[in-house]
């Protein structure tokens, strides 16, 4: 599932209390099964879909990105995407980019600065002005760094294995990046797939993770030294 980043669960909680609107009002109105999706959306146990997300702020009657971390105020490029209701692989067919090489510009992993044809590209795509694209592709950046530098501090004297290292992104974006299955990528994060990564894998998953592809195949080994109770 392609769940947005950042959902703010407690603000639908408040919305929907301010507005008077029922769970099942809700559903209806973003086209879900029954309330215990909403539900659970508002526990924080899952996140809603950006089209679905879309459809939640219509009835609330707020801007999408009000039900996202830093709001309208300090969006990023995952939230200006999310608000716009496209996932990552629409997103990426919309700007003319391959999967992985948008993949990692959305977790703020891609370049450090933008072509002017990729931000009018995205402005586009996003429903923006370019200021707003360049300022959100800023703070993707600086939230990646933090999030490096602090998963780097943690880790220092430990390798990652492969779980670790794919956050943040998606089980779901690593196995279509590899033309696999979701359930075989599980098997291989968990170190119980083959015994080697091709090498075409793992200089996709090393372009994806943003590291390097030794560092990859090493994440790879702990995964599965991990899987059958060896120590390293």
């Amino acid at each position: 599932m392609d769940g947005v980043v950042g959902f703010r669960h407690h603000e639908l909680v408040r919305l929907r209390a301010v507005r008077g609107i029922t769970l099942d009002t809700v559903a209806r109105a973003v086209g879900v099964a029954d309330r215990s999706r909403v539900s659970h959306w508002e526990s924080g146990a899952e996140s809603p879909r950006p089209a679905a997300l879309v459809a939640l702020a219509a009835v609330l009657a707020v801007d999408p990105l009000e039900l996202l971390d830093g709001g309208r105020a300090s969006p990023t490029l995952a939230t200006l995407r999310s608000a716009a209701g496209l996932t990552r692989g629409q997103a990426a067919v919309r700007v003319g980019m391959s999967r992985p090489a948008y993949l990692r510009l959305d977790a703020g992993r891609g370049r450090r600065d933008l072509p002017a044809s990729l931000t009018a590209a995205l402005a586009l795509a996003y429903g923006v002005d370019e200021r707003t694209v360049r300022n959100a592709h800023a703070r993707s950046r600086g939230a990646a760094d933090h999030a490096d530098t602090g998963r780097n501090a943690a880790h220092a004297h430990d390798r990652q294995a492969l779980r670790e290292l794919r956050s943040p992104h998606t089980a779901t974006d690593v196995a279509a990046a590899l033309g696999i299955t979701e359930r075989s990528w599980y098997r291989l994060e968990a170190g119980r797939g083959r015994r080697e990564l091709p090498a075409s894998w793992t200089d996709t998953l090393a372009q994806l993770f943003d590291t390097t592809p030794d560092q990859v195949q090493a994440a790879y080994l702990r995964a599965r030294q991990q899987a059958t109770g060896e120590n390293q």
